[in-house]
């Protein structure tokens, strides 16, 4: 069995942060569909934005 571990994040971590989060969202139920709601979460998260 794989062990996690969680521990708090360090300055140079956003990529993989941002990557996790992609894997894991759906667009349509985070956000509430409109262009700019989607926007703004692809604003918040994807790494060439941050």
């Amino acid at each position: 069995m794989n062990t996690i571990i969680y521990k708090p994040p360090k300055l140079g971590d956003e990529h993989q942060i941002s990557g996790c989060m992609w894997s894991a969202a759906d667009l349509w139920e985070l956000t509430d569909g409109t262009p700019e709601s989607v926007a703004e979460w692809l604003q918040i998260c994807h790494e060439k934005y941050g």
